[in-house]
């Protein structure tokens, strides 16, 4: 997973050059993640796998090379990374919601937790 995403930033540093440095925040996604995680424990939970994480991976790394191969016209290529950075942002932030612990998870601040939320509510008798 780190050879992955260390071949991820390279590649959205370099592809930086042509299309703008916003790009390498697709690089930078998984070193903001793993720093996020020493500040926030809940982060270094072991998540469920999830298919959608999977895909998403695999677009940034194709979108990428593509970009930096130059197959597309300049437009069309402008508009995958931003598809991309933007699915990287959905996926992120259901791992963040998702992990456990963590805001808006079972069990997280302000949730009712794993228990608490299969047991049937009870009546409040007024007798």
């Amino acid at each position: 997973m780190e050879i992955d995403a260390f071949l991820i930033l390279v590649l959205s540093v370099y592809a930086g050059d042509r299309f703008g440095w916003w790009t390498v925040a697709l690089g930078a996604y998984r070193y903001l993640f793993v720093a996020a995680s020493w500040a926030l424990p809940w982060l270094n939970a072991a998540l469920p796998p999830k298919f959608s994480r999977k895909v998403v991976a695999a677009l940034q790394g194709v979108v990428l090379a593509v970009a930096t191969a130059h197959l597309l016209p300049y437009s069309v290529t402008m508009a995958a990374l931003a598809v991309a950075l933007g699915t990287l942002t959905w996926s992120s932030a259901g791992t963040c919601t998702g992990s456990t612990g963590g805001p808006g998870a079972p069990g997280g601040p302000g949730c009712a937790g794993p228990d608490r939320a299969r047991r049937p509510r009870q009546l409040i008798r007024l007798s």
